[in-house]
């Protein structure tokens, strides 16, 4: 699917899971400031009106709240693949392929899941790794937009653009 309009990414929450803050090093003292940060920092960048990937994982823990008590405190239209997490939530995409600006993108949870030629046709961007390997795998043409590799805050698609574009030119 061609996109004419900027959007935004972002995966891998863990909304009100305790312990992704000390399997990641997180840099929060508890869940409910974790918590409020990733809606501060999702509010602060997205507009109701405007477009986000969620690739995945956007709540999990022993209690946590439905999927839909986050999703109303988060700005914009959201457009949702499933994670590993993700069991029970509806309308969601095992994956999705884009096009914006002449480049497609696979758009998926977990890595192991972009098909093997896909780096032929474009670029693949997923979550599921959280702070292992780096944002942007200029080799195999990958971007992880776990929020550990994204300061917590969803990350255009703009961004993303020109970095490849400005690799290109390095090469």
């Amino acid at each position: 699917m061609k996109i004419f309009q900027p959007f935004h990414l972002i995966s891998d929450t863990h909304f009100d899971h305790t312990n992704i803050i000390r399997y990641t090093n997180r840099p929060f003292s508890d869940v409910r400031s974790m918590n409020r940060v990733l809606i501060r920092n999702w509010n602060s960048v997205i507009h109701p009106g405007e477009n986000v990937f969620f690739l995945g994982d956007l709540t999990f823990g022993r209690h946590h709240k439905p999927v839909s008590y986050w999703l109303h405190r988060l700005n914009g239209r959201k457009m949702l693949i499933k994670g590993s997490h993700d069991s029970g939530v509806y309308n969601t995409y095992p994956s999705f392929e884009v096009e914006y600006r002449g480049i497609k993108f696979y758009l998926v949870h977990d890595p192991s899941e972009i098909p093997e030629d896909w780096e032929k046709n474009g670029w693949a961007i997923h979550g599921h790794i959280h702070n292992k390997g780096r944002f942007i795998d200029i080799e195999h043409k990958r971007i992880n937009v776990s929020v550990e590799q994204i300061n917590y805050t969803p990350v255009n698609i703009d961004t993303i653009v020109n970095f490849i574009r400005e690799s290109e030119l390095r090469r």
